[in-house]
């Protein structure tokens, strides 16, 4: 599944872990049975057997050939690894996304000596000069990312203050060397998205608690109608501007509907008990009419708004 996000005109496809299937089949639950491979449902389980860095190539392949226009993949530190920024850049799609303080090597001048090393992102942040003050980043330096063929990549690192600890710092990368490192951190925000999504999924629609079902495709299908749940409160929200959050309008939704629900509930034990009036009492319309401008003249304000007197004849 894939998520958009506009910032400035510009479209990105942000990336997470949890967005993808990539369970083994010995994890799956349910009946062992044969699955024809060219169905909806043979694809799905050939899809959750692949790796996840495979998979996120496969779902940029698709969104190009449907014609979704995008200008960055964005992913956190999970498929960030050299081989995975080498294929997205050989299929034409750009990546900005943040790097683990691993022992990943990336080849650049030495600017003690000026000679063409491999370091890794601890060492690059310990020797070059970073700048002062409270910039918006604290240094950017050219690189080359390589995968396991040897085939290498221009890539830009940018290092940041983390927000959460101000002594400590984390990197990004972008394969698109025209953006400057104050685009790159601001496009990367366009990720958290993904992070507000699923917040809303899982504590507001339902998406762990709902399906008890063990049944692969149920849980895929389940996940399908979050979704567009989801989908259904932002383009509410987009279409009517309005400032609340997604959280906020689906609460709104589900009042009107259980007020709805407590309205027809209400008329529907008012129409029983006048039939009643009617078939033992014998009551004329008259009667029935102001029986109930009675009724609900006696009814407090808050229940007396939603109703309308009939007109006594």
């Amino acid at each position: 599944m894939m998520t958009g996000g506009w910032s400035n005109g510009e479209i990105y496809i942000p990336f997470q872990q949890s967005l993808m299937t990539t369970r083994k089949s010995h994890l799956m639950i349910g009946k062992d049975e044969h699955v024809d491979g060219r169905t909806l449902r043979g694809k799905r389980r050939t899809r959750a057997k692949e790796k996840g860095t495979a998979v996120v190539q496969s779902m940029v392949q698709e969104a190009q050939k449907a014609g979704i226009p995008f200008d960055y993949v964005l992913f956190d530190t999970w498929f960030s690894n050299p081989a995975q920024l080498a294929a997205l850049k050989s299929i034409g799609a750009d990546v900005i996304a943040m790097i683990k303080k691993n022992s990943t090597k990336y080849t650049l001048p030495d600017p003690s000596d000026d000679q063409v090393k491999s370091l890794n992102v601890k060492e690059i942040y310990s020797r070059f000069r970073k700048r002062p003050g409270n910039s918006k980043y604290l240094l950017c330096v050219n690189v080359k990312v390589s995968d396991r063929n040897g085939d290498s990549i221009p890539a830009k690192l940018v290092y940041a203050r983390n927000r959460n600890n101000k002594k400590q710092w984390v990197c990004f990368v972008c394969t698109d060397m025209r953006r400057s490192p104050e685009d790159i951190l601001r496009i990367y925000t366009a990720r958290w998205a993904c992070e507000v999504y699923f917040s809303v999924a899982k504590s507001c629609l339902k998406l762990r608690t709902e399906c008890h079902s063990t049944s692969y495709d149920a849980i895929t299908a389940h996940m399908v109608f979050v979704a567009i749940r989801y989908m259904i409160l932002a383009v509410i929200r987009f279409e009517n501007t309005d400032n609340r959050g997604i959280e906020e309008i689906m609460y709104g939704i589900q009042r009107e509907i259980i007020n709805e629900m407590m309205n027809c509930a209400i008329i529907l034990i008012i129409d029983t008990l006048l039939d009643s009036v009617r078939e033992c009492f014998g009551a004329t319309e008259s009667q029935i009419k102001e029986l109930v401008n009675v009724f609900i003249s006696k009814l407090p304000e808050v229940w007396r708004c939603r109703f309308t007197a009939p007109q006594a004849g």
